[in-house]
């Protein structure tokens, strides 16, 4: 009985320096954040799926080596978005995640290139509750996580957008009307006409 404790002991010793080098904390169950990792602690884990997020991109080599393991990539977004709208993303995002979930598998969020907002949404929409909220749901796993300005408006709308920025009208999707009030926003801030642009999404 002894050695079992110690060894169990040893394992977990192990497990929290593995996972402080990987960078990440488990922020819900089975639902990781993390801004470094790499195959082996990320098998450690048992992480099954890693979400990556508008810009953010992963070499090559590292790309390879978790397919070899059998780790799935996923991505969202456009590498070409200077001013990532994040919105029309979210809703299929938390769908996968909740996909995912239930085939008891675990997910991880990478942290840049709008992974922590995304990450940020998925709470909200599972608890169905605010931005403020749900950022001190993750902020009690990975103290001092932080959303960049530009996201904490476009988490604020989705949740005015009952958690889906889009609405079925006369039986095609539209954007709901908080949605296009941001676009228009947007828009005038940088002097463009991007309604269209934001609305292709749909």
């Amino acid at each position: 009985m002894f050695k079992a404790n110690v060894t169990a002991r040893f394992s977990q010793r192990i497990l929290y320096h593995s996972m402080r080098r990987m960078g990440g904390d488990e922020i819900l169950s089975r639902v990781w954040l993390a801004d470094n990792f790499d195959d082996e602690s990320v098998l450690q884990r048992k992480i099954t799926t890693i979400i990556q997020v508008s810009a953010s991109k992963l070499a090559v080599s590292v790309c390879a080596a978790f397919q070899r393991s059998g780790i799935e990539l996923v991505r969202f977004g456009r590498d070409d978005d200077e001013h990532p709208n994040l919105l029309p993303l979210l809703g299929e995002i938390s769908n996968f995640v909740d996909k995912r979930l239930r085939q008891k598998k675990s997910v991880l969020f990478w942290e840049t290139g709008g992974g922590t907002a995304c990450l940020v949404a998925y709470v909200m929409s599972a608890h169905r509750i605010g931005y403020s909220a749900a950022l001190n749901i993750v902020r009690e796993e990975r103290p001092g996580v932080n959303v960049s300005e530009e996201y904490v408006e476009q988490l604020k709308v989705w949740r005015r957008c009952g958690f889906n920025v889009y609405e079925m009208v006369k039986g095609r999707k539209a954007p709901k009307k908080s949605y296009i009030e941001w676009i228009e926003r947007e828009s005038a801030k940088r002097a463009t006409p991007q309604l269209d642009q934001y609305c292709a999404h749909s």
